[in-house]
């Protein structure tokens, strides 16, 4: 069976809302294994599983071992959870009404996010409604090919971090796309990679990426491939309000695109003053999401204020 990248990012969605019902440990993928993914997928046709450090595999390798021994499809690998899904042989059973395969509206918000905040899940919501998104990516950086990543957390505690603030908010994906690419995480090589004809990309950014858009690599593609988003959190200033307007209009010329606004509440908070605020000992609980606040304590995040991860 086959499958459209847009009922792949339906099941991805979906996927959010599951538990994880098995683990996968240094046993691998053996016979009996199969038979329990398969007793599962004829069960529930789309499941999440979880892979254990002593399994010595990657999770994309066994994910995809598995999804060919059990006849099923490998919907999504993040982090150490792979989702398969297979249709049910019993028409009687099967629970997933996959969609048509028409025009899906996907955003995609990236950064560095280290670490993710409230400002950040604000405007991923206002994104969602004022762009009317089908599915919104949250975009991690691997390498950011424009700045020094700031703060001590890796790659994939800052993918940690999103998948905790973004948790329950439908029609939210956490990709990791980014960071398992090699080299800096360039913009176009993204878009390229989630291109297609029943997709029309919506390209989320703030004022500051809006001003060097045409800097950035391959600009020429960037707007062939999406329609940039921006949002203002600054206040009121006359002078980067006629820089905004040029650019526009510059762009616009250029490569005959309109860039888009949303709006929005500014939340006074960024990733800069909440890793000062940890390496100061002062409560964040007011400037991230409940279970980010948690997951910097737990872990220590932070406390060195200089602290650079590359």
């Amino acid at each position: 069976m086959k499958i459209t990248t847009k009922q792949r990012a339906y099941l991805r969605s979906q996927a959010t809302h599951l538990d994880t019902i098995m683990q996968i440990g240094k046993g691998g993928v053996g016979e009996a294994m199969v038979k329990t993914v398969v007793d599962a997928l004829e069960a529930r046709e789309l499941i999440k599983m979880k892979v254990l450090e002593n399994s010595g595999e990657y999770p994309r390798d066994l994910g995809e071992e598995l999804a060919e021994a059990c006849g099923a499809i490998l919907v999504t690998v993040i982090g150490n959870k792979i989702v398969l899904y297979r249709q049910a042989t019993d028409p009687k059973r099967r629970k997933i009404e996959l969609p048509r395969a028409e025009e899906m509206r996907i955003g995609i918000y990236g950064g560095s996010f280290s670490p993710v905040h409230n400002g950040h899940v604000a405007a991923a919501k206002a994104f969602m409604e004022q762009m009317w998104l089908d599915i919104l990516y949250i975009m991690p950086a691997g390498v950011p090919p424009h700045k020094e990543m700031q703060g001590d957390a890796n790659v994939w505690q800052r993918l940690k971090m999103c998948e905790l603030a973004f948790d329950g908010i439908d029609g939210v994906l956490i990709s990791d796309l980014e960071i398992r690419r090699e080299g800096k995480s360039y913009t176009v090589d993204t878009l390229r990679a989630l291109s297609s004809p029943e997709h029309r990309l919506f390209l989320m950014m703030g004022t500051d990426m809006l001003l060097t858009l045409g800097q950035w690599r391959e600009p020429e593609e960037i707007f062939k491939l999406c329609y940039p988003v921006y949002m203002r959190r600054e206040g009121p200033d006359p002078i980067l309000d006629a820089r905004i307007v040029s650019k526009i209009t510059e762009y616009q010329q250029k490569y005959g695109k309109v860039v888009r606004r949303i709006t929005g509440d500014a939340l006074p908070v960024s990733s800069t003053m909440v890793r000062r605020a940890v390496a100061e000992g002062r409560d964040i609980s007011g400037m991230v999401p409940s279970a980010v606040e948690k997951y910097i304590r737990e872990t220590g995040l932070y406390k060195n204020a200089g602290g650079v991860v590359q």
